[in-house]
């Protein structure tokens, strides 16, 4: 039923190394930031903006770490907590669960763990952020960025390697938020999973006019670079399909 492959064109930089480790008794995830990362990251910045695309890796490693403390502690410190380490390096609290792009590799995806990205991502973007004095968001929230707890029934947002744009208003970037989920959606679900999959998301995490109609704005296949970005975004769907999967979202959507 569903695709084979999923994740972010923007994890593929691959600008932090990750691995497992225990320190004083305590399971960590711990993220170092690769000797070339700057570089990387400018150069998928460039291509971003050429994409008119409203994100940016952080270039500078300093400011990275302490946006990666600072928005996961802001999301889960009630039960877990992130904390820098040297001057290119984050440790976390390994969080429970399987990214939804992992469980539509395996073929395990359920329809409840739409309902809770849903959930997850409204309750992240009512958090108030410093950096944007106003509602925080991801910038890349895609399917292999929530990690789901079947025990829990939970989705729990991960990886913060990029962020928006600084000017962006509010609403703006929850709506790119939420496009980034549908098009990694769109690249995974076939023909006849997508519209019912897109309804049950976007329901969970609730929609009212203004975001409606913004969002509807945005379902629309661009031309130029744009239109590579959407390509290699929805995980090289067919442009045909892309454009007609989008219409009957904004059909829905009204």
């Amino acid at each position: 039923m569903w695709c084979k492959h999923a994740g972010s064109a923007i994890e593929a930089i691959r600008i932090n190394s990750i691995s497992r480790e225990v320190r004083d008794g305590r399971a960590l995830l711990v993220k170092r930031r690769r000797i070339a990362s700057s570089l990387l990251a400018r150069t998928a910045n460039l291509f971003f903006r050429a994409a008119r695309h409203p994100v940016s890796v952080w270039v500078d490693a300093d400011l990275w770490q302490r946006w990666e403390v600072s928005s996961f502690n802001l999301l889960h410190a009630k039960e877990f907590c992130a904390f820098p380490s040297g001057t290119r390096t984050v440790c976390a609290d390994i969080l429970p669960g399987v990214s939804l792009a992992e469980h539509f590799v395996r073929g395990t995806f359920e329809w409840p763990m739409l309902d809770a990205a849903g959930s997850e991502l409204r309750r992240a973007h009512e958090l108030h952020s410093r950096f944007f004095d106003g509602p925080w968001s991801h910038g890349d929230p895609n399917l292999a960025n929530f990690l789901y707890s079947a025990h829990e029934q939970q989705a729990r947002l991960i990886d913060f390697e990029v962020v928006h744009e600084q000017g962006l208003p509010a609403i703006t970037r929850h709506v790119e938020d939420v496009l980034s989920f549908l098009q990694d959606l769109l690249g995974c679900a076939p023909k006849g999973t997508w519209l019912p999959s897109a309804q049950r998301f976007l329901d969970a995490y609730g929609c009212d006019q203004a975001f409606r109609g913004e969002l509807r704005e945005r379902l629309r296949l661009p031309c130029g670079v744009p239109r590579v970005w959407w390509w290699i975004r929805t995980n090289y769907v067919p442009l045909g399909s892309i454009r007609s999967r989008l219409e009957g979202l904004r059909e829905v959507l009204g």
